[in-house]
């Protein structure tokens, strides 16, 4: 079948999450459509898909509206590098201003920094199926494999969540601390998780990092114990 990127007019769903609404693409429900489950579809950030859309089947099905917008972890340009003492830099960190969503199956999930949370929804009406509050931020896309969700926060904390419920499965912060910093108004870890999780061959991988003068941290845990 021929691949269908993501960013063109053809493609499984379309969604728009910037600043506070979501729009979901009509579609048939088949058993067989593809899924979308990480960032760019895949572990290796393609893009694309083999799942194929008419153009008669694109249509609003529903809305979903977040009370406030994302709280991006860097807006606006970097204006100056304290490490390196460079000043008038241009945004290299414009990572989070949306919200990313992924799907697998019929549901639809996507992770908040509004609101500290993971959200998922039924993809046929839009509807909240179950919310995850973590202890801080939750800015990068989370990925579903076997039948669970992926993610990490700026609590410094990658987790693991029951796909079905939103029940936690495990928690692991590879640098368990007291000390917490004040960025944009919020407290979190000097060490914050934002690379999101990725999960291949049962082994799921992260990083913890902020400023350069901090100790980052390179993880490697089991993705079903969440153990080193």
């Amino acid at each position: 079948m021929q691949a269908t990127r993501i960013g063109g007019s053809k493609c499984k769903v379309r969604i728009g999450l910037a600043v506070a609404a979501a729009i979901l693409v009509a579609l048939p429900h088949s058993a067989t459509a593809a899924d979308w489950p990480t960032f760019n579809h895949d572990n290796s950030r393609s893009g694309a898909t083999s799942e194929q859309l008419a153009a008669a089947q694109r249509r609003q099905a529903w809305v979903w509206r977040s009370p406030s917008p994302p709280q991006s972890a860097w807006p606006g340009p970097a204006k100056w590098d304290a490490f390196k003492n460079i000043r008038d830099l241009s945004s290299m960190r414009n990572y989070d201003p949306v919200f990313h969503p992924v799907i697998a199956g019929d549901a639809l999930y996507f992770c908040s920094s509004a609101d500290d949370s993971v959200h998922c929804l039924d993809t046929r009406s839009g509807r909240s199926r179950w919310v995850f509050t973590a202890d801080g931020p939750v800015r990068i896309a989370p990925t579903i494999s076997e039948g669970r969700v992926y993610f990490s926060s700026d609590d410094g904390a990658a987790y693991c969540v029951s796909a079905s419920d939103g029940k936690l499965v495990w928690r692991f912060n590879p640098r368990p601390q007291k000390r917490l910093i004040l960025s944009d108004g919020r407290l979190i870890s000097s060490i914050p998780i934002r690379t999101g999780v990725v999960v291949d061959g049962g082994t799921a991988y992260f990083a913890a990092a902020l400023l350069p003068w901090e100790p980052a941290v390179l993880c490697a845990v089991d993705a079903m114990t969440g153990k080193p």
